[in-house]
């Protein structure tokens, strides 16, 4: 029995793989240039991938006796000529069947279809605070269809087709299929995707570090493709992972949807990328927003504002403008060290945060040491997690490290930490939970042969100013 599971889910991946590669081939045919590709089947997937999930939330009604109502739904009209007019549905489920009119599908997509979509928060049927609809507007405003030609078009649309995202294999095969794009981009054009990429198994080891439950705020100031989120989401929600993932009940999940994850993402790409990706772990309502972190930062954040639970993996090696820096205690042209500042204030009193930090900023002297110097200070920095160097290749060769700490639930100082250094490297049951997770979710881990070293460091005490090594 296992065998024959095994063979029907790499025969799925097989088919999966050859689907989306076929669908890179013919944009390729049509002129679209490989780092677009990305764009273009993201934008594809999102608009399956949420006509499945209302066609699901549809079901659900109507098995329940409540009616959902669609938020893409309706004929829209497209017109051919001056006297001869069509009226197409605005459903994935209906439009991507025009394959033998693909010259009319491209005319409906470019035209009725993508205005309806910029246009989808003005319906008056909607909630004005509705977020999906919001995030349409965001997404459609910034990206843009790359075909040329009908034919072509409509033969990548064939191919997503195939695809089923409410298929747990699909999700995870486009995910591996999605994590090679990024870095085949990445290394064609020179770092492009190299801020919003983190491998699984670091999302997976932070997440399981920090353990998020219910009630937490969740927030990633830069998310990227929403790897920690959606990692996180999964986390509250598996029981193998979270024993109180158990006594989750219906209003529990509720809130899941709409008061428990937060974040923000300057690139329109990597925030479409992120929203499908929550969506394919059924979280429709997270709180994410199309922005600059760094320019919107305030260092006064209300305590109810703030978030109980920060993962992150900000770009590092930037140069910002001194108009960015004003927001900020201690100045710095570097964002690694003005993303750090921007978690440290907004984490609530008993929060929890990680982030990932090149190895420089736990040594480097300057603003940085004023900022570690706070960190150390007013926070209590139990675990730095030493990444093998080249673990961000194609992106960087940058050595990097994770820092993992908490603030006191009362907000006082943690004037023990103050110019103490403890080099002792013992075992915990934090560095248990950290090195398990590596293990069993490192990209090697179908080869026996394959190994990697991390190095867990615990360390309630760490010096905050000077060049020494503080690991053991």
């Amino acid at each position: 029995m296992t065998n024959n599971n095994g063979n029907g889910l790499e025969h799925r991946r097989a088919e999966v793989q050859q689907a989306v590669k076929s669908a890179c081939d013919m944009l390729n045919a049509d002129g679209v240039a490989p780092r677009d590709y990305v764009e273009q089947l993201a934008w594809l997937f999102f608009l399956k991938a949420f006509d499945e999930t209302e066609a699901r939330l549809e079901e659900e009604g109507q098995f329940e006796g409540n009616d959902y109502a669609r938020r893409l739904s309706g004929p829209l009209e497209l017109r051919l000529d001056e006297k001869e007019s069509i009226h197409i549905s605005c459903r994935w489920a209906d439009w991507s069947q025009l394959t033998e009119k693909p010259d009319v599908m491209l005319r409906f997509v470019n035209g009725p279809l993508w205005d309806r979509l910029l246009r989808l928060h003005d319906d008056d049927k909607l909630n004005e605070t509705d977020q999906v609809a919001q995030q349409f507007n965001r997404i459609f405003s910034t990206v843009k269809n790359h075909s040329r030609r009908g034919a072509n078009f409509a033969r990548v649309v064939q191919q997503v087709n195939r695809l089923h995202f409410s298929d747990a294999t699909d999700v995870i095969v486009l995910s591996e299929i999605y994590e090679g794009l990024l870095k085949q981009v990445a290394a064609d054009s020179a770092g492009y995707a190299g801020e919003f990429y983190t491998q699984r198994h670091i999302i997976r080891a932070m997440v399981e570090v920090v353990r998020p439950q219910l009630g937490d705020r969740i927030y990633d100031p830069c998310f990227g493709t929403a790897g920690f989120l959606g990692d996180a989401a999964d986390f509250l929600r598996n029981p193998s992972r979270n024993p109180a993932a158990k006594k989750l009940g219906a209003r529990d999940l509720d809130r899941l949807q709409t008061e428990t994850f937060y974040g923000v993402e300057k690139k329109a790409l990597t925030f479409l990328l992120g929203i499908m990706n929550m969506l394919l772990h059924d979280i429709e309502g997270a709180n994410l927003e199309l922005g600059d972190t760094l320019e919107r930062h305030s260092q006064n954040v209300p305590e109810k504002n703030k978030y109980t639970v920060i993962l992150a993996n900000p770009p590092y090696g930037g140069k910002l403008t001194r108009e960015v820096q004003t927001n900020f205690t201690i100045r710095s042209a570097s964002t690694e060290i003005l993303f750090v500042q921007h978690i440290m204030a907004n984490l609530a009193k008993g929060g929890r945060a990680a982030v990932i930090v090149p190895e420089g900023v736990l040594f480097r002297g300057g603003p940085d040491a004023r900022v570690r110097k706070r960190l150390v200070e007013e926070f209590k920095v139990h675990t730095v997690l030493s990444l093998p160097a080249g673990c961000f290749l194609p992106y960087t060769g940058v050595k990097t490290n994770v820092i993992f700490f908490d603030r006191p639930k009362d907000g006082s100082p943690q004037t023990g930490n103050r110019h103490r250094c403890c080099r002792r490297r013992r075992r915990s049951t934090v560095a248990h939970s950290v090195g398990a997770s590596m293990r069993s979710s490192e990209p090697g881990h179908r080869n026996p042969g394959h190994a990697t070293r991390y190095s867990v460091c615990i360390q309630t005490d760490i010096r905050p100013i000077g060049s020494r090594t503080v690991r053991g």
